[in-house]
């Protein structure tokens, strides 16, 4: 049992390293960055968290559609042409006017293989542990659990960091003027998403006064009929 919990423990840290590394690569890269969210769950691809509340730790996401997602995840990675750590990704068909050279294709690549590489271990790591998952129940120890919780958030920050060096590489390997055209267009794309939220609070505002101004009506016609 001892082992058994050493193991479901070390998996577990692979796949929290995966949900800080991977969710990057596999977002959909649109017109408009998706904001970061706080809270462990909103890097976590299937609706996986580590925390200590809510839903189960690991494995549940994997329900009976994760087939479907799981292809129109691979579909958006292949999209990705690169990323900019902290600041999103940047599409393929983008990427492949910008003109990179052989060497900085090779960084690209790199950083790619070794983000598909994490999310193939994730994976096989999931596995296990819905095999083994209610052997965490055999006895509570919120201590361990908490120590544990500790691990697994620096096994995630490593791998993460890991990650994110290989795309400083390739942001690095870009010329001055590839930069520039970088960041162009991340402030282009943030700028219509910010249009795009203030378009939307807008409407929300205009469809809660037009609901006040309704219940107003309603109000005044209920007076009217009482009198």
């Amino acid at each position: 049992m001892k082992n058994n919990h050493h193991s479901a423990h070390k998996l577990a840290a692979i796949v929290a390293a995966l949900a800080f590394s991977g969710a990057a690569l596999a977002a959909a890269p649109g017109d408009a960055p998706r904001p970061e969210r706080a809270g462990s769950h909103a890097c976590h691809p299937h609706g996986m968290s580590h925390g200590h509340g809510g839903r189960h730790d690991y494995g549940h996401g994997f329900h009976k559609g994760q087939h479907g997602k799981t292809q129109h995840r691979e579909m958006h990675e292949r999209q990705v042409g690169l990323i900019v750590p902290g600041y999103g990704v940047v599409s393929r068909d983008f990427v492949d006017g910008m003109g990179l050279d052989e060497a900085q294709q090779k960084l690209v690549q790199e950083a790619k293989d070794a983000a598909r590489a994490l999310r193939k271990e994730v994976r096989e790591a999931v596995k296990k542990l819905r095999d083994s998952d209610v052997e965490r129940f055999a006895s509570l120890d919120l201590e361990k659990a908490i120590k544990d919780a500790d691990e697994r958030r620096r096994a995630a920050n490593e791998a993460r960091r890991k990650l994110d060096e290989k795309w400083l590489a390739v942001w690095n390997s870009l010329k001055p003027e590839q930069q520039a055209r970088v960041a162009d267009h991340l402030k282009q794309r943030a700028e219509a998403a910010a249009k795009r939220a203030q378009k939307f609070e807008e409407r929300r505002k205009n469809r809660q006064e037009n609901r006040a101004e309704r219940g107003q009506r309603d109000d005044a016609k209920k007076s009217d009929a009482r009198t």
